[in-house]
């Protein structure tokens, strides 16, 4: 069933829900056109955007086959943007509004909690080691192309620092006792508290990419390892840095479940 119209006309600022702003579709007119096609297409890109920025990754899978009706009864209200009906083509951009209770009702019902994380700034520092070698900036493909490569619904926005010698050389230094190495010395210069440290060794086939985070004072390291034959396969490394993205904002997503 359709939603019905009265609830169309509520004032988004009267409820406590998720809003999905300019939500864009587009597709011929012809014979077989439909508008009511292209707001359900609407509904459903909108409630991919909403799940991949309040769950954790490894819970999207529980919730991806759901269907039409079930989104449909989850938004509140949605209003149309923008509408053209021009050379034969429709295009609308919509903000739809999600009611934030019946979310975590439908939610919880599978045992999945919602995060609500803000959208923050942090320092993002990579540091590449290949067999033993710390790699200047410029041949480091993570530094070269972090801020390149997107996610859906990027929370984070990252800073990447400057090359500076006398951190290289701190870096160099302790190595071998990362746990011991004061970050906050190495990012406290860009005025930004949030920061993101990935030592990244490789050898023998393996990338082992030690994580120290800081967000809103809270800090965390994480282990995660890669197998990787060859660290110039840029196919891989691509593949390997969406997934570190994905695995730090879900640091930061769990920060901010609602249990």
């Amino acid at each position: 069933n359709l939603l019905l119209i009265t609830s169309f006309t509520k004032s988004i600022s009267e409820e406590n829900v998720f809003i999905i702003n300019n939500i864009a579709v587009t597709g011929k007119i012809d014979l077989n056109f439909s508008r009511e096609k292209y707001l359900n297409k609407a509904f459903s890109n909108s409630y991919e955007v909403l799940i991949t920025k309040i769950l954790l990754t490894r819970d999207l899978k529980k919730v991806d086959n759901v269907k039409l009706k079930q989104i449909k009864s989850l938004i509140s209200s949605f209003q149309i943007l923008e509408e053209s009906y021009r050379n034969e083509m429709y295009r609308a951009k919509i903000n739809i509004t999600y009611n934030e209770n019946k979310i975590k009702i439908f939610l919880g019902k599978k045992n999945i909690s919602v995060s609500q994380p803000d959208n923050i700034s942090a320092i993002f520092y990579p540091v590449l080691l290949v067999n033993g070698e710390i790699k200047n900036f410029n041949e480091n493909f993570f530094y070269k192309e972090w801020t390149k490569t997107e996610i859906q619904n990027e929370l984070i926005n990252f800073i990447l620092p400057i090359e500076d010698l006398e951190d290289i050389a701190k870096i160099t230094e302790m190595k071998d006792k990362i746990e011991q190495l004061n970050i906050d010395v190495l990012v406290n210069k860009y005025d930004v508290k949030n920061y993101v440290f990935a030592l990244m060794d490789y050898e023998s086939e393996k990338l082992n990419v030690h994580l120290k985070t800081n967000f809103n004072n809270n800090k965390i390291s994480k282990n995660i390892s890669y197998e990787i034959k060859n660290i110039k396969d840029e196919l891989i490394l691509n593949s390997i840095l969406k997934d570190l993205k994905l695995r730090i904002t879900d640091l930061w997503k769990k920060e901010n479940l609602l249990m």
